[in-house]
């Protein structure tokens, strides 16, 4: 053997004990931390996969989070507004009750319901979780509603509540003799002018009349004129005069006048007299007697209605009474914040749409809407009819007060809990719920998805310990032999063989 032979062989044998050395550590390394490798360079192509799942389930896990954080309030909302559903059912029970059976004692449950009502929707409205407010919109750190007592009867700084605006809005619609602002003149000794008292959109809107022959008086210039000339009229009993007119809500009310040969108890029946005069006396009679009634009920009613729906808007200014008399107004004026409460402070919402509320990311291609406003239609429509309800209760200004409020009892029932489930409370629990099971499918579906993702990254990073273990026996033996072959090629000298 050669001396360059020997010194090559040595060279390549330090060189095996090296690669053999590192390939010890690295199986050393994975039977410790039972990983293939400690970069994703380490494992080849299945690096990229590996990063790319990384990747993906970090995304998912922020997803998780998400809904994580946010289910405590979405589900502390939902049942909040279970909880509404079940008051407002119980409002629009006893309103019922009222209606179909006006007597004390359901005119007392009732007033004790709208109160509790009013207290416990406020209270649900400014409900929080760690001082974030669930029905404030966008604005969580806004408490969003006024409390019982700004809301129905004004601040200390002056500023008009709910009682004094409805009240205002009421003789407006009233007018100083309580017929709804129309006057009755009696132009000569058998024609009477029935007209607005002056140029406005308060109390009733003529519409029509329908004379005793079919055919429709004419109505004429700003103040909706007509006039009934009695002296061209040949009456005959049970002949009617059908007026009709337009509420401040818009709704249409009717009343027929019946003509009576003699007295039969007709509620609004007016006596065909000897001569025009009488004929025309009675009716004027009757017809203030009908108007002064329905003022103080329908129509009362349905003016507190729109005061409320107006009120409790906030998309839109509340609408005061200008001049220094109620009563003989022609115009609004828009309410400031310098005189007038502001009930909500929250978020302004357009509509009940989750498309338009506080949105959060659940997915790469979903996002919720979850930030619910008080002031939302089916919200504020709650809170609006307890509030009437205990106004109406404070109005003391009409012998017909039993009366109205039973027909504001009537509106309430009508709209605070529609049966349709596409409308109100209803529709806002379902589009709620259906967000609820929509964020909790894809919750599972993220959670799933990383339990698969994880298993496949742990096929790929996963080292075998018992494939490990030979390998590393392996190498040990290959490594002492190595040893010993350096130690025997370490001893050899030239000396030996001179």
């Amino acid at each position: 053997m050669s001396l360059l032979n020997i010194q090559f062989g040595q060279t390549g044998i330090h060189d095996n004990l090296s690669r053999l050395t590192e390939k010890l550590h690295t199986y050393g390394t994975q039977l410790s931390t039972g990983k293939k490798g400690e970069s994703h360079s380490d494992y080849a192509m299945g690096g990229h996969i590996i990063a790319g799942i990384h990747q993906q389930n970090n995304q998912a896990s922020g997803y998780l989070n998400a809904i994580d954080n946010v289910r405590p309030t979405m589900d502390m909302m939902y049942n909040n507004l279970e909880r509404m559903k079940e008051l407002s059912l119980s409002l629009r029970q006893d309103t019922v009750s009222l209606t179909n059976n006006p007597t004390p004692v359901a005119k007392s449950a009732l007033e004790a319901r709208a109160k509790s009502h009013l207290e416990e929707s406020i209270s649900i409205y400014n409900s929080n979780i760690s001082g974030k407010y669930l029905f404030s919109g966008r604005l969580s750190q806004q408490k969003p509603v006024e409390n019982y007592t700004h809301i129905i009867n004004g601040d200390a700084y002056g500023r008009a509540g709910l009682q004094q605006i409805v009240e205002e809005r009421l003789q407006a619609d009233l007018g100083t003799n309580s017929l709804g602002r129309l006057a009755l003149t009696q132009t000569n000794s058998s024609t009477l002018t029935i007209a607005k008292d002056a140029e406005h959109d308060f109390g009733f809107n003529i519409t029509s009349l329908r004379l005793p022959d079919l055919s429709l008086a004419t109505i004429s210039g700003n103040l909706n004129e007509i006039t009934l000339d009695f002296s061209t009229m040949a009456l005959s009993d049970g002949q009617k005069i059908d007026l009709s007119f337009e509420l401040p809500n818009g709704e249409t009310h009717r009343l027929s006048l019946i003509a009576q040969q003699t007295s039969n108890n007709e509620k609004y029946g007016f006596s065909i007299g000897n001569n025009a005069n009488e004929t025309m006396e009675s009716f004027k009679a009757t017809i203030t007697n009908a108007l002064t009634e329905i003022a103080s009920t329908q129509l009362s009613a349905a003016s507190m209605y729109v005061s409320g729906q107006n009120f409790f808007d906030p998309s839109r200014p509340v609408q005061r009474i200008s001049g220094n008399d109620p009563y003989t107004a022609t115009t609004f004026e828009n309410a400031t914040e310098d005189n007038t409460v502001l009930w909500y402070k929250g978020e302004i919402a357009t509509e009940t749409n989750p498309e338009n509320r506080r949105r959060l990311n659940i997915d790469e291609n979903y996002a919720i809407g979850y930030a619910v406003s008080a002031d939302e239609l089916p919200l504020r429509e709650n809170i609006m009819m307890g509030a009437l309800l205990m106004v109406e209760k404070n109005i003391t200004d009409s012998s017909d007060s039993f009366k109205r409020q039973v027909a504001l009892s009537q509106y309430i029932s009508q709209n605070i809990m529609p049966d349709d489930p596409n409308k109100g409370l209803s529709s806002s629990l379902s589009q709620f719920a259906s967000i609820l099971e929509t964020t909790a499918s894809l919750r599972q579906v993220h959670s799933d998805m990383m339990n698969f993702t994880e298993g496949l990254i742990s096929e790929i990073e996963t080292a075998d310990i018992n494939e490990v273990s030979v390998r590393i026996l392996d190498i040990r033996t290959r490594l002492e032999a190595s040893y010993k072959l350096t130690s025997i090629l370490s001893e050899m000298s030239l000396v030996n063989y001179l």
